[in-house]
């Protein structure tokens, strides 16, 4: 009779193992990775002065909040590192976002709200200065540099406007585009593959331990 107990305990604990699974990082799996794989992108061109004007329309992308909207270039080997940097790189660019609203508001029509974000991060309609304080990031492929933040709500068409004030012909080799990503824990979306392996090692780790202590339990 004991080690029949032994035994339905062991397997309710790896039952109870097993659905604890999937209640480690649920909001942050469903959510944070959802909107940080949610992205789009428009290829721009830099070679020459201009002024560029994305709009996203409200059925184009289902997120409403804060967007981030980056620079991405490709690094390749025939351009040198130096393009790269802000402290050095050719590019100056100004941006702006307004919104459209297609549906008449309070019986107007072609309001055009500024939704560009001016905060404590976000300060400059120069974001390429180096003291622009904005992100950049990449890897071995790909470098990002962070443009602006733009506010985004639902029955709006979001307009996003970067002009062009001194080209770059070098980076414009680096197929540049402009990328949109709703605002997210970035250190999350960015270390879940390491969260998921911790969380599987520590699950299989208490998993066995148990398997042993009942194979250990049945014997004596």
């Amino acid at each position: 009779m004991k080690k029949t107990l032994i035994i339905i305990g062991t397997i309710l604990l790896l039952g109870y193992l097993l659905f604890s699974r999937g209640m480690w990082f649920p909001s942050l799996e469903e959510e944070e990775v959802r909107i940080g794989s949610d992205r789009l992108t428009k290829n721009i061109d830099i070679s020459s002065p201009t002024t560029i004007t994305w709009e996203i329309g409200r059925n184009d992308w289902s997120y409403v909040g804060e967007v981030h909207v980056g620079l991405v270039v490709d690094k390749l080997p025939e351009i040198p590192r130096e393009a790269y940097s802000k402290e050095t790189m050719d590019l100056v660019v100004k941006v702006d976002a307004y919104a459209t609203i297609p549906v008449p508001f309070r019986g107007k029509k072609g309001l055009r709200p500024d939704r560009l974000i001016n905060n404590w991060y976000f300060t400059t309609n120069t974001p390429l200065s180096p003291d622009s304080g904005l992100w950049e990031s990449g890897g071995s492929t790909t470098r990002e540099y962070g443009l602006c933040g733009v506010e985004r709500y639902s029955q709006e068409n979001t307009c996003i406007v970067v002009t062009i004030e001194n080209a770059d012909p070098v980076l414009a080799k680096a197929n540049p585009r402009l990328e949109v990503v709703g605002e997210h824990d970035y250190a999350v979306s960015g270390h879940l593959q390491g969260m998921r392996i911790f969380r599987d090692t520590v699950l299989i780790i208490l998993s066995l331990s148990a398997i042993f202590t009942c194979a250990q339990a049945i014997k004596k």
